[in-house]
C-alpha cells in the first residue's frame, strides 16, 4: 500500500498525461484508501480531474471519491444479469473489496471464486474502471508525471509470485514447534553478526496444523527477518502456543533503547500471502514492541473425493469449497476411485449416477461392500430423484444436481474435520 509520503513530482494540472501503469498504480492505491479523506486530499489523481466549478480545496479528496464510486457503479450490469456471470462478479469483486471493505479472502467466499479467479477478473475490472477514468478525465498516454516508487512494483511481484507457490504447495502435517526451531537456527548466525537476541519458547505439547513444510518456514522468516530489521539492534521473541482451535506463533521485537511508537505497518506481504493461503491470518500491532501473531487451525483438510466423469462439476466443488475445511480430489470412473481411496482415504465421498461404463450405483454397491471403504460416508449428487434407492444401498446422503454452494455445505456440515477425530489421531502420532 502506498504513503502518502511517496507521491512526489505531481504532474502539472495544465499537462494532464501519465503512462497507463502509473496511472493504475495510483487508481488502485486511491481506492485502498477511499474512507481516508486525508489521504484522497493529498492525492495525485486530484491533479489529474478536471478543474470543479467552484470547488473549495476542502472538497477535492470527496470530489475524488465520488469519482471512484462512480467509475464502478458505471460496471454495475443491467437488471436481470446473473449473479454467476462474469460482468456481474466484476462489479461485485470492486464493490465488495472497496465499497464494503471485505478482504480478499471474505470477496472469494461471498463469489464462490477461487484465489486464482478472484486476482484475475479484480485486474480486468480494476483495468475497466481504469480506462473510464482516463477517457472521463481526458488523460493523455504519457513517460513522464508522477512517479510510482519501485516499492510497489516489488510488492505487485512478490505477491504473484507468492500466489505460483502457494498453487504447488504440498500440505502435510506438521508441528509448528519444529518449523520455528528450523527457523530460528537459520536465523542465528545474521543475529549474532547484527546484535540481535531472539529467544524461542514453546509449549511442551504437539502444536499440530496441516501446511506446507517450505511455505510455512518461509512465512515465519519473512515476518520475523521484518520484526527483526524494525527493532535492531534489540531483542526478538518468539513463542509457539496451542489455543482451543488453532495454533499460534507470536513473533515480539523490543528495542534496546526507548524509541517513539513505530507508526507504521510492517510489509508483510510474503507472510500474510502464504498464511491466509493455510487458511490461517496475520495481525500486527505496532508500538515501541513490535509484535506479530500468525494463526493457523490445527486440523488437516478433510478430503472429499468427488465421483464424476463431468471435470467442470469436479471443478465447481472445488470453487464452493476454496475457503472450507475440505481438499477436493476427483475421480473420473471406478478403477480411479478404488486407487484413491487406497490411496489417500478420503473422509466423504461426493458420488454421481449416470457414469459411463460403471454407473454410480454399482460404485456404491462395491464401497459398502469393501472393508476398506464400508466406514466412508457417502453422499448421492445426480439428477435423477431417487434418494430412497440410494439409502437402501448404504448412502449417507442425496444432493440433487444443480447443486448451490448453500445446500453442499449443509450436507457437508456434519462432516466437518474437528468433529471427526482427525485432529486427536494426528496428536497421538506426533507425540
Amino acid at each position: 500500500m502506498l504513503s502518502t509520503r511517496s507521491f512526489s513530482n505531481p504532474l502539472p494540472p495544465e499537462e494532464p498525461s501519465l503512462n497507463r501503469r502509473d496511472f493504475e498504480h495510483l487508481v488502485r492505491d486511491a481506492l485502498a484508501h477511499l474512507y481516508d479523506p486525508m489521504h484522497l486530499q493529498i492525492h495525485p489523481l486530484t491533479r489529474l480531474m478536471p478543474q470543479m466549478p467552484g470547488g473549495r480545496p476542502s472538497t477535492v479528496g470527496g470530489a475524488l471519491r465520488r469519482s471512484l464510486l462512480d467509475a464502478i457503479d458505471s460496471l454495475r450490469p443491467p437488471p436481470g444479469t446473473s449473479a454467476t456471470s462474469k460482468a456481474y462478479r466484476k462489479y461485485r469483486i470492486l464493490e465488495l473489496r472497496y465499497v464494503e471493505e471485505a478482504d480478499p479472502t471474505e470477496v472469494q467466499r461471498q463469489l464462490a471464486m477461487s484465489k486464482t479467479e478472484y486476482y484475475r477478473e479484480h485486474t480486468e475490472a480494476l483495468a475497466a474502471i481504469t480506462s473510464a477514468l482516463r477517457e472521463q478525465w481526458h488523460v493523455e498516454d504519457a513517460e513522464r508525471g508522477v512517479r510510482i516508487p519501485q516499492d510497489t512494483d516489488r510488492t505487485e511481484s512478490a505477491e504473484r509470485e507468492v500466489r505460483e507457490i502457494c498453487a504447488q504447495m504440498q500440505l502435510e502435517m506438521l508441528d509448528l514447534r519444529d518449523t520455528a526451531r528450523e527457523v530460528v537456527s537459520i536465523l542465528d548466525p545474521l543475529c549474532q553478526r547484527q546484535g540481535i537476541g531472539l529467544r524461542l519458547q514453546s509449549v511442551t505439547s504437539p502444536c499440530p496444523t496441516h501446511a506446507d513444510r517450505v511455505g510455512l518456514r518461509q512465512a515465519l522468516l519473512n515476518a520475523i527477518r521484518k520484526v527483526m530489521d524494525a527493532v535492531a539492534p534489540g531483542r526478538v521473541d518468539v513463542e509457539v502456543t496451542l489455543g482451543a482451535n488453532d495454533v499460534r506463533v507470536e513473533i515480539r521485537g523490543t528495542p534496546a533503547e526507548p524509541r517513539p511508537p513505530i507508526p507504521q505497518q510492517l510489509d508483510l506481504t510474503v507472510a500474510r500471502c502464504l498464511i491466509e493461503y493455510l487458511r490461517g491470518r496475520v495481525e500486527m500491532k505496532p508500538g515501541t514492541d513490535v509484535t506479530v501473531e500468525f494463526r493457523l487451525p490445527t486440523t488437516r483438510r478433510a478430503r472429499l473425493l468427488v465421483v464424476d466423469n463431468n471435470q467442470d462439476f469436479v471443478a465447481l466443488v472445488a470453487r464452493y469449497l476454496n475457503q472450507e475445511n475440505w481438499q477436493v480430489i476427483g475421480a473420473p470412473d471406478a478403477q480411479q476411485t478404488y486407487r484413491i481411496i487406497a490411496e489417500l482415504a478420503p473422509d466423504l465421498i461426493l458420488l454421481d449416477v449416470m457414469m459411463p461404463g460403471c454407473d454410480g450405483w454399482e460404485i456404491l454397491r462395491q464401497l459398502k461392500l469393501s472393508r476398506q471403504s464400508r466406514e466412508i460416508p457417502v453422499i448421492i449428487c445426480s439428477v435423477l430423484d431417487d434418494e430412497q434407492l440410494a439409502v437402501s444401498l448404504g448412502a449417507d446422503g442425496y444432493l440433487l444436481k444443480p447443486v448451490s454452494q448453500d445446500d453442499l455445505l449443509q450436507a457437508l456440515h456434519r462432516w466437518q474435520v474437528g468433529r471427526n477425530g482427525v485432529g486427536q489421531e494426528f496428536e497421538g502420532r506426533i507425540r
